[in-house]
């Protein structure tokens, strides 16, 4: 596999080279790592980009910082995984707009590269896989995520894709088979659908970017519907929700704003006489002390800064102090986050869902960490096509037993209460929810 790695710092080129091919030699992957160490030196490597099959990009450079790279680079390469590297939290946003793949953390970088890492290579190995099929028009070779859709049409199987249309005189049953984990969805008798082209699933009808329809049955429409679901996260119990708990959560809210604006507050107060120190010292001759404090003061601020934004002032309330929950707790963090200004929920609503999936998180992921040394929780929040999706991905010590997509009660399970005020709050915005759960990993997708 041909990595590049863009950053103007040497040390973190090379800790990031070191992570990677030792990752490799773990993992059995033959890598060939080019590093770059500025966005203007990249864009001029055409056959480099050409040939990369990812590309790791430092934010905050000199000269072309890393989403202008990226910005460029995507413009010519649309499907090149693009992962932004960097050490504040604040420019998660900004790693959405330009399409990015992931974004990580340079101090969790030990922690959450292996991860990471096995992620893209799964998305990589599924979605640009070469197949070589033999077609009544010859022998082609296709990406499989240049397959839109098949559809068996009298005795032959026609593949729709952005190459053209093919046929081939091979049973559906044979071809789903060759597909397996590749993305594909059985969506009727007659149909099997790559679900990145699918725009929407309703009234047991399949929406594609084509502008394709698709009819799924009712026998098959709850199934096609979760694994849809639960392809979109990696990319009905009625209970009322106790107006008693609602105001917890918008209390608990607003305090929150109030911690962060009185600490921001002090924190402005403490710039003040700081800068004032700096500049006696620059007057009185002591510029090597006032670097060094300098320096000090910088990273503090960093620190302040290093917040999550979605444009959304309460998912960013309960966003950032879940956030510096893991922090406390070492608990390192993969996520995606997208501009949700546009999200119509009611706060408490809002606080209600983010905080009872991401408490659960970070409590098992307390538990694996206890036994391991290393936790990391996956978060992707977004707005696709005007729905809200929230996906969450955490370790767990024990498999979980899920029904009908609801967590089999347990007396003291607080895992199984708290889901089930988020039910009650998917429901109430007639939305969908898909849990699953194996021995290693818990995965819950919301889309409202």
């Amino acid at each position: 596999m041909n990595i590049i790695i863009c950053d103007d710092r040497i040390d973190d080129r090379k800790n990031l080279s070191d992570l990677l091919s030792d990752y490799g030699e773990k993992k059995n992957y033959e890598f060939a790592i080019t590093a770059y160490e500025s966005g203007e030196q990249l864009c001029e490597e055409q056959s480099a980009l050409e040939a990369c099959q990812l590309l790791f990009l430092d934010i905050n450079m000199q000269g072309m910082d890393g989403l202008k790279t990226a910005m460029r680079i995507k413009e010519k390469y649309p499907k090149l995984p693009v992962v932004l590297v960097t050490a504040y939290m604040n420019y998660a946003l900004d790693g959405y707009k330009v399409k990015a793949s992931r974004f990580l953390l340079k101090d969790n970088l030990a922690d959450t590269i292996e991860e990471c890492m096995d992620d893209l290579i799964a998305e990589i190995n599924k979605n640009r896989r070469i197949l070589e099929f033999r077609f009544v028009e010859g022998t082609i070779k296709l990406y499989a995520d240049d397959i839109i859709y098949i559809e068996t049409e009298l005795h032959k199987n026609v593949f729709y894709t952005e190459k053209g249309t093919f046929q081939i005189y091979k049973k559906l049953d044979e071809l789903e088979n060759e597909l397996k984990n590749m993305g594909f969805v059985r969506a009727h008798l007659s149909f099997l659908v790559n679900m990145r082209y699918i725009t929407k699933i309703s009234g047991y009808v399949m929406t594609l970017t084509t502008g394709k329809k698709i009819p799924v049955p009712k026998a098959r429409y709850a199934q096609v519907k979760r694994e849809y679901m639960l392809y979109k996260g990696e990319e009905r119990i009625k209970i009322a929700v106790l107006t008693e708990q609602n105001q917890k959560n918008r209390i608990a809210d607003y305090q929150d704003r109030e911690e962060i604006y009185e600490r921001q507050r002090r924190k402005m107060h403490d710039y003040k006489n700081q800068l004032s120190t700096i500049q006696t010292l620059i007057k009185n001759g002591h510029t090597d002390e006032a670097l060094s404090f300098t320096q000090k003061l910088t990273e503090s601020i960093a620190v302040e800064m290093s917040a999550i934004n979605t444009n959304h002032p309460v998912v960013n309330a309960v966003l950032n102090q879940k956030y510096r929950s893991m922090q406390e707790k070492h608990i390192a963090v993969i996520l995606k986050v997208g501009d949700l200004q546009e999200i119509c929920l009611e706060e408490e609503d809002i606080v209600i869902l983010l905080s009872n999936l991401l408490d659960n998180a970070i409590r098992e992921s307390e538990k694996v960490l206890k036994n391991t040394g290393k936790a990391v929780i996956h978060l992707k929040l977004e707005c696709e096509d005007h729905k809200l999706i929230f996906a969450i991905r955490n370790p767990v010590t024990e498999k979980v037993e899920i029904e009908n997509d609801t967590i089999k009660s347990k007396r003291g399970n607080h895992h199984g209460i708290g889901l089930l005020n988020v039910k009650a709050v998917v429901d109430k915005y007639g939305g969908d929810m898909v849990l699953s759960c194996d021995e290693n990993e818990f995965k819950a997708v919301v889309i409202l």
